[in-house]
């Protein structure tokens, strides 16, 4: 079966979609530790923990949304090579996670611009790494 197939292009979207997930949450696991936060215990104190945050750990989460995009474009780029969409399948989703995320609960304005920035740098910088394969 060609690697072009439909076939490939789900299953590259769907396993870099996993990938992206994980990366973005072990990434965010390592700012928990780096950077300790109050824990959660009532999901209505949420918007209280995000602006007592300090900046260095909301730069982290920024940070680990764009590494999810990249290493979850890589890896469906990987899997269904010669085509573009697995990798922007993958950018869509874990975006649409992050804007979700923001709609639920209240972000800075730069953490906004800083998810749309992110997205598009992982996006471009997966699609730039496996053109050179």
């Amino acid at each position: 079966m060609d690697r072009q197939s439909i076939g490939f292009q789900i299953l590259g979207s769907l396993v870099g979609i996993v990938a992206g997930v994980m990366t973005i949450g072990f990434v965010e696991s390592i700012g928990h530790m780096l950077f300790p936060t109050a824990t959660l215990e009532d999901i209505s104190e949420f918007p209280q923990i995000i602006s007592a945050m300090p900046m260095p750990a909301k730069l982290w989460v920024v940070m680990s949304w764009g590494l999810g995009v990249f290493l979850g474009g890589l890896v469906a780029l990987f899997i269904a090579r010669g085509t573009r969409w697995p990798g922007l399948i993958v950018a869509l989703f874990l975006f649409s996670g992050a804007v979700w995320t923001m709609f639920q609960f209240p972000h800075p304005p730069w953490m906004i611009v800083g998810a749309v920035l992110m997205t598009l740098l992982g996006t471009f910088g997966a699609q730039k790494v496996m053109s050179g394969r």
